[in-house]
């Protein structure tokens, strides 16, 4: 939308952000359009990481059957049609996680870096994304050759990749840091609304297993 708006601020057809959001409301097409567009090009490109996340764990034939099982998934192709932020979050949680695996093939800071950075965009777009940091504390600790258990939570790389975690939450939720107290009762907020409803994190992760495990 930052990026529409450039261009509608350069053709003359929005001269302020205040007529940029009555274009919305006269009219919200193009953002409809753009939206539902994003969520299917991310929707696409997480059936290709997915294939290159099966690849990575054993070979090309893994790769492709789990790509094609993602592909026909009816939850993820509904939402690849949809103007909503949960195939942008699978698609960051997907990129980490397969920057994670690239941790058993690698020994630089790159793959830690782009971990953490990817889970922390994850966590900006939705809360659910920083499960993510999962698989990268799991492939840290599971690598073979990484020294004893307490040498390994001291490792320089590890902690680069947490720190990246909250340099990707900044980057694309910066009002969090900026405003905090705000940030934090709008969480408050959110966790209130859940609990009322008797949504908590343990009948979520029940969900979560029984529909998508």
């Amino acid at each position: 939308y930052g990026l529409y708006f450039l261009v509608s601020y350069a053709a003359g057809s929005a001269a302020s952000v205040h007529r940029f959001a009555v274009n919305f409301v006269q009219d919200p097409t193009v953002f409809y359009l753009i939206a539902r567009s994003l969520s299917a090009v991310l929707g696409t490109a997480t059936v290709a990481l997915t294939y290159l996340m099966g690849k990575t764990l054993k070979n090309r034939e893994t790769g492709l059957a789990a790509a094609l099982f993602l592909a026909v998934s009816f939850n993820h192709a509904v939402h690849s049609h949809y103007c909503t932020v949960d195939i942008a979050v699978t698609f960051l949680f997907s990129a980490s996680v397969y920057a994670s695996l690239r941790i058993f093939q690698q020994d630089g800071f790159r793959p830690y870096a782009a971990a953490g950075l990817l889970a922390g965009l994850a966590l900006a777009t939705k809360f659910n994304g920083i499960i993510a940091a999962v698989t990268l504390l799991a492939a840290h600790f599971l690598k073979q050759g990484s020294g004893h258990f307490y040498s390994r939570c001291a490792s320089k790389k590890l902690w680069a990749g947490i720190a990246a975690i909250f340099i990707g939450h900044f980057v694309a939720c910066p009002f969090f840091y900026f405003d905090l107290n705000t940030a934090l009762s709008e969480v408050a907020e959110l966790k209130a609304f859940h609990a009322a409803t008797g949504h908590t994190l343990f009948t979520y992760l029940q969900g979560f297993i029984k529909e998508y495990w």
